[in-house]
């Protein structure tokens, strides 16, 4: 299908605790609050529509109460052809010393609006990276309360 506009996709990530859930609502770094106030998450400038969405990571930062940190993605809805059914082959890419080191390929979507790509999480000393996949349709508000965040309507 041609879509008549590009998709507007927009990355969230989640700072979690224990009970998993943010502490504040600043825990939740997105278009409207792009860097973390520790620092360690930092939504890079995309200088045009439908291209690649960056966030940056610094592990060193991330304050002891966070134990997981969440990686999602959200179409901002103007008309039906906005869900990842319109998204080719959408993926997570991980780039450590500018090497691509780790990526994930997510298949099967289709009126999904909002996805899980993956989580970072603490596994003893050092971080894992769990591969999560899950779509949701109409979601971005679920998750966010979901994660502790009450969205108005």
């Amino acid at each position: 299908k041609k879509l008549t506009k590009p998709l507007d996709l927009d990355p969230y990530v989640f700072l979690i605790d224990e009970n998993n859930k943010t502490i504040k609502d600043s825990d939740l770094i997105f278009f409207g609050n792009e860097i973390s106030e520790c620092k360690s998450v930092k939504l890079l400038d995309s200088s045009n529509e439908n291209t690649e969405k960056d966030i940056l990571l610094n592990f060193n930062y991330i304050p002891a109460y966070i134990n997981k940190v969440v990686i999602a993605y959200s179409i901002y809805i103007e008309s039906k052809q906005g869900t990842f059914l319109n998204v080719q082959e959408p993926y997570l890419s991980v780039i450590s010393n500018k090497k691509e080191i780790y990526r994930y390929v997510v298949n099967g979507l289709t009126s999904e609006t909002t996805i899980i790509m993956a989580e970072f999480y603490r596994y003893k000393d050092s971080w894992k990276i769990a591969a999560i996949g899950q779509g949701f349709k109409n979601g971005l508000k679920r998750l966010c309360e979901d994660f502790g965040i009450i969205v108005g309507d």
